[in-house]
């Protein structure tokens, strides 16, 4: 698999879900606790995208290193789909809906990349792979302190 068509859909997923993020911070400015939550998120986001494309350069000068690697893009894409929906309407949601969202992105089946690509490929791309799962883990449980914090009880009783 080429580089490019493996990590453009992570590329993909992390812009959509900083300009979610970012939509919602927007969204919820009144409300100085989940402003901050979400434009933090969004900035994370941000901060994850570079380290795919600092990661993808590193990977193009060792092509031969990235081995035999199969992704299945299908849930990153899904995510990257809900993302630009959400985004769209985010104006008519309210905070726990936001919130829940949210947490059903960070802790969808997009994380199965991680299981896909653990078997092979280079030292790049599992540290870049390490990384990412470190990053939805961390926004995972933001979310879920938050929406705790909130009551939203049932926010955080079933990720996916």
């Amino acid at each position: 698999m080429d580089i490019q068509t493996l990590v453009r859909p992570l590329e993909q997923m992390e812009a959509a879900l900083g300009a979610l993020y970012l939509e919602f911070s927007r969204v919820f400015v009144s409300d100085g606790e989940a402003h901050a939550l979400f434009s933090r998120l969004s900035q994370e986001e941000k901060s994850h995208l570079m380290l795919i494309q600092f990661e993808k350069r590193l990977m193009k000068q060792n092509p031969g290193l990235l081995g035999e690697v199969n992704l299945e893009p299908g849930a990153i894409l899904e995510v990257c789909d809900r993302a630009e929906k959400a985004r769209r309407h985010a104006g008519r949601m309210t905070l726990r809906e936001a919130v829940e969202l949210a947490l059903a992105l960070e802790g969808s089946d997009a994380e199965s990349y991680i299981r896909d690509l653990q078997g092979g490929g280079s030292p790049e791309l599992v540290r870049l792979v390490k990384n990412l799962r470190a990053g939805d883990h961390a926004h995972h449980q933001a979310l879920l302190a938050f929406a705790q914090s909130r009551g939203f009880a049932k926010a955080g009783e079933k990720r996916g």
